[in-house]
């Protein structure tokens, strides 16, 4: 089996919608690098995509569960090589890097994360932040029920409110980055 063929059953079996998971990733993979202030966006997505399509065949059967997931997880390393080409091709110190927001051994005060946390919570207009802090204040055993409450109640499906919440990560997230690469600053 060919590798761009095992990637696209492992998007999705039926072949149409495989294709429009593709678009989707795609899509979400170049606002990942347009977040992150990359110049080449689509061109990091695609470069993202590619390495996945190498790397599956070295799974075998037992292939990445969350395609899109693993993808942003090839994508994180893409861009730190991405900051890294850049700052030794405009002859910068590679230690002056911005920290990868992602790296589990930064050992950053949670104070201020928090305070960029709720920083940018208030920079979303009231209806988002409140949707997006119904969503999570929620038990975990509740939480499949609840959405789809949620949804129901908002006038939409629930692959709909999940899309609204992911979209509001993302622009959470980048706030946050900002937020702390200025304290890093200061």
């Amino acid at each position: 089996m060919k590798d761009w063929d095992r990637f696209y059953i492992w998007l999705n079996h039926d072949p149409d919608c495989a294709a429009s998971e593709y678009i989707g990733l795609r899509q979400s993979l170049i606002s990942f690098f347009k977040n992150r202030g990359c110049g080449d966006a689509e061109g990091l997505a695609d470069q993202t995509i590619e390495r996945v399509v190498r790397l599956l065949p070295k799974f075998g059967d037992e292939s990445p569960i969350n395609p899109l997931r693993f993808c942003y997880g090839v994508a994180r390393y893409i861009h730190k090589e991405y900051l890294r080409n850049e700052v030794s091709r405009n002859g910068g110190d590679l230690s002056k890097l911005p920290p990868d927001p992602y790296d589990p051994t930064l050992t950053e005060a949670p104070e201020a994360l928090d305070r960029c946390l709720q920083n940018c919570l208030r920079k979303l207009d009231k209806q988002k932040r409140e949707t997006f802090t119904r969503y999570y204040l929620v038990e975990p055993e509740a939480k499949s029920n609840f959405h789809q409450t949620m949804a129901e109640q908002m006038g939409i499906t629930l692959t709909a409110l999940r899309l609204q919440i992911l979209r509001i990560k993302e622009k959470l997230r980048a706030c946050i980055i900002a937020c702390q690469q200025l304290e890093a600053r200061i």
